[in-house]
C-alpha cells in the first residue's frame, strides 16, 4: 500500500528531525552551565530545574484549561513515573553539573553520553526493544569516537572526580528513558515535565541545604542567571522534551546512541564561547561519531 508506506516514511521523517533538535538544543547545555559558574553545581542545577519547572506550570495550566489535560495524568500511573524521573533528574543533573567545574566541557559531555552503553546492556538482558546488530555496531563505532573524545581532552586537578560524576550523571537516565519508554501513546509531555521537573529541583535544593553553607544558597544573579534561564529554556524545555517525545517512536538504545552526538556540538560551542582548543584527533572522533549515528538512526531497524 504506497499511500501507507509514504505515511510511515513521513512519520519516521519527522520522527528522526525532532530526535535530531532534541540533540542540537541539548548540546547547548554544558557550555551555558559553565557560564554559570562560580555558581555551586547543586545550585545551578536546582535553578535550571526550578525554572523549568515554573514554565511547564504555565503550559500545563493553559492545556488544562482547554481540557486536553486530565486529572489521571497528574494523579494516575503517569504522574507516578514522573515522580521517579524526577529523582533520576537530580542524580543527572547534580552529578553532571558538578562534573563540569572539575573536568573539560568536551570529557564532561562526552562521559555523560555513555547511556546507550548500560543502555543495550539492558535491554539484552530484558528482551524488550533488543538493539540489533547494526545498531550494536553502529553504537560501539560511535563509543569509540566518543572515548577518543574523552582521552584527548587535557584533564587538572580532580579530572577523576570529574569524569566519574559524569558517568554517574549518564546512568542516572538509564531508569529515566526506560520508564518513560514503558508509557507509551499515553505520555502527556506538559504534565509529565512539570512533574519531573519539580521533583529534581525540590530534591536538589533539599539537598544543598543540607550539604551547602549559607552563603552559597544565594540564587544566582546578573550573567550566571541569564546563562541559566537559557539552560531552561533550551536544552532542558525544548532539548529534553524533545527527547522525551521521541520515545514514542524510537527505542531508548536509538534515542541514547542519537545523543552521542551531544559532545560534538558541546565541543564546538565551547571552542566558540569559552576557548577550549580543540584539536586534529578531535575532528576524526567527530567523524566516526557522525558517521557511527547517521547509520543507526535512518535504519529503523526492529525485531
Amino acid at each position: 500500500m504506497p499511500l501507507a508506506d509514504n505515511q510511515q516514511k513521513q512519520q519516521s521523517l519527522e520522527g528522526l528531525s525532532l530526535l535530531m533538535v532534541g540533540v542540537v538544543a541539548i548540546s547547548f547545555a554544558a557550555p551555558l552551565f559553565k557560564l554559570s559558574q562560580p555558581v555551586h553545581p547543586l545550585v545551578a542545577a536546582a535553578t535550571r530545574l526550578s525554572l523549568a519547572a515554573i514554565l511547564w506550570f504555565g503550559v500545563t495550566l493553559w492545556r488544562a484549561r482547554g481540557g486536553m489535560i486530565k486529572r489521571s495524568h497528574l494523579y494516575g500511573r503517569q504522574g507516578r513515573v514522573a515522580m521517579l524521573c524526577g529523582l533520576c533528574y537530580a542524580v543527572h543533573f547534580g552529578a553532571w553539573v558538578w562534573s563540569l567545574g572539575l573536568t573539560s566541557v568536551i570529557a564532561s559531555a562526552t562521559l555523560v553520553t555513555t547511556t546507550p552503553i548500560m543502555l543495550g546492556f539492558v535491554a539484552w538482558l530484558k528482551g524488550r526493544d533488543r538493539p540489533s546488530g547494526r545498531l550494536i555496531k553502529s553504537g560501539l563505532i560511535a563509543t569509540m569516537g566518543v572515548i577518543l573524545f574523552a582521552f584527548d581532552s587535557q584533564g587538572g586537578e580532580g579530572r577523576l572526580s570529574g569524569d566519574l560524576l559524569a558517568l554517574l550523571g549518564a546512568l542516572a537516565m538509564v531508569p529515566y528513558l526506560l520508564m518513560t519508554r514503558g508509557l507509551g501513546d499515553s505520555l502527556r509531555l506538559a504534565p509529565f515535565s512539570l512533574i519531573a521537573t519539580s521533583v529534581g529541583a525540590i530534591t536538589l535544593w533539599v539537598i544543598a541545604a543540607i550539604a551547602l553553607p549559607p552563603e552559597q544558597l544565594t540564587f544566582p544573579q546578573g550573567s550566571p542567571l541569564y546563562a541559566l534561564i537559557a539552560a531552561a529554556l533550551v536544552p532542558q524545555m525544548i532539548g529534553h522534551s524533545a527527547l522525551t517525545v521521541s520515545l514514542k517512536r524510537f527505542t531508548p538504545t536509538e534515542v541514547g546512541i542519537a545523543t552521542l552526538l551531544e559532545p560534538l556540538g558541546a565541543s564546538l560551542l565551547a571552542w566558540i564561547w569559552l576557548k577550549e582548543p580543540q584539536s586534529l584527533s578531535s575532528l576524526i572522533a567527530a567523524l566516526i561519531t557522525l558517521g557511527a549515528v547517521m547509520n543507526a538512526l535512518p535504519k529503523y531497524d526492529r525485531e
